[in-house]
């Protein structure tokens, strides 16, 4: 998945001017970097396929292939709408439920702490123009 995703950054990269090292174009260090990605991606693949015992196959995770996108599309679907710390709380507590090992006690209390760490780096430290409450 990573070097998959390092090609697409090679691919869109493509499309502006790349420059030389003396001259960086506005697409020589994302063209750097998805090289950069698309090694890693490659090495890990080759790295996991030496390793693993061939005629094991694991079995497909499909509750946290489902929660977790979902998750992170209910963040993009609430941040503009209802604010940092509402869409923060939805996306931890949703991807909390991917795991079968996550307990329920715990989810609000860690979605409460990252709410509070998510405002305090993101709107505070960086100074980005986040609507923090939904009013």
């Amino acid at each position: 998945m990573l070097a998959l995703l390092g090609l697409g950054v090679i691919a869109m990269a493509r499309s502006y001017s790349i420059g030389g090292a003396a001259r960086m174009g506005p697409g020589y260090f994302p063209l750097l970097l998805g090289g950069l990605l698309a090694l890693l991606g490659a090495l890990i693949a080759v790295k996991a396929y030496l390793a693993a015992p061939q005629d094991v196959i694991p079995a497909a995770d499909w509750r946290a292939l489902a929660w977790v996108p979902l998750a992170i599309l209910l963040f993009a679907l609430a941040i503009e709408r209802f604010g940092l710390v509402a869409a923060s709380l939805v996306l931890i507590l949703a991807a909390g439920l991917a795991s079968r090992q996550t307990r329920l006690l715990e989810l609000p209390i860690l979605a409460a702490a990252m709410a509070v760490v998510a405002v305090l780096i993101f709107a505070k430290g960086l100074g980005m123009p986040l609507r923090i409450w939904f009013f």
